[in-house]
């Protein structure tokens, strides 16, 4: 029976390959080999984690409406669970990519150092690239802007206009003030 140890094979090859050249070309310890590998495969994965990151964003942001959706379905699961498909489709929510794993200490602390050395760096990489990402990201709001007399409507997508055949100039400048007319008192 095979076990599923032979799906990171095509993986561990070349991560081996490239510690191995860490530590006998570049010329740094096991240690720093290890920590340079860890950074360079979390460079590699900073896409995928920056998406990670906003999808987690983007739930709490819709969190109140999808809230909304499952208490008005509360009695019907079927329902509910199309139309919270439906919600996170129309809203690109991708409700698992925030669920990556995350290595964890009471696991670790019967490893040998060097995965120990890995675990710390990466989650040390972790913290850093959360902190780095909300600041440059800004969470989005969902609350609806109140519009005054002043504020311009949303701009939409073009849409051709005909335009009239003979348009009479408009005069430019400030706009032309009404006289409105009095009312006479009656008598």
């Amino acid at each position: 029976m095979m076990t599923p140890l032979f799906l990171l094979e095509p993986i561990e090859g070349p991560l081996t390959s490239l510690l191995e050249w860490f530590h006998n070309t570049v010329g740094l310890s096991w240690a720093w080999s290890i920590v340079a590998l860890t950074i360079l495969v979390r460079v590699v994965l900073l896409p995928l984690t920056v998406r990670q990151i906003h999808s987690m964003q983007s739930m709490q942001v819709h969190m109140p409406e999808m809230k909304a959706l499952q208490q008005r379905y509360k009695d019907d699961k079927q329902k509910r669970n199309e139309e919270l498909m439906k919600f996170y489709k129309e809203n690109k929510i991708n409700p698992a990519a925030s669920c990556l794993p995350i290595a964890f200490l009471f696991v670790v602390l019967n490893f040998p150092s060097g995965l120990v050395l890995y675990w710390v760096t990466t989650n040390l990489w972790t913290v850093g690239q959360g902190l780095i990402t909300r600041r440059l990201m800004p969470k989005k709001s969902t609350e609806p802007v109140k519009r005054s007399s002043r504020t311009p409507a949303k701009e939409e997508a073009p849409v051709a206009k005909v335009e009239p055949a003979a348009k009479p100039a408009q005069p430019s400048g400030p706009p032309r003030r009404v006289k409105r007319k009095k009312k006479r008192a009656k008598r």
